[in-house]
């Protein structure tokens, strides 16, 4: 896996297409366990989390039993679009109520 500024954006971005399309959660989830690589996919790259590599796992998306399993990196990816999303839909929230407000 790749590390550094392109690579870190090229995450972002796919992580961002996956939330888009219903495949990542879009929000934080309150329970994660982390341990060594399983050797499966990872839910963000797709590449796969060998056993010398730490594992992020979490509950899937509404709906689906499995759960999902990140690379630290692609996790890391993954966390920093959800908090972006969700700071983006707060402001925005936050700006209808204040204008409704007046």
């Amino acid at each position: 896996m790749l590390h550094g500024p392109d690579a870190d954006s090229a995450l972002r971005n796919r992580a961002r297409e996956l939330i888009q399309q219903g495949q990542l959660p879009d929000a934080l989830r309150s329970r994660v366990w982390g341990g060594k690589g399983s050797g499966g996919p990872c839910a963000l790259c797709s590449l796969a989390i060998l056993h010398d590599d730490a594992e992020y796992e979490v509950a899937g998306p509404s709906g689906k039993e499995s759960s999902l399993r990140f690379h630290f990196h692609c996790f890391a990816a993954w966390q920093l679009e959800c908090i972006e999303r969700n700071t983006r839909t707060l402001d925005s929230s936050t700006i209808a109520f204040l204008r409704a407000d007046r």
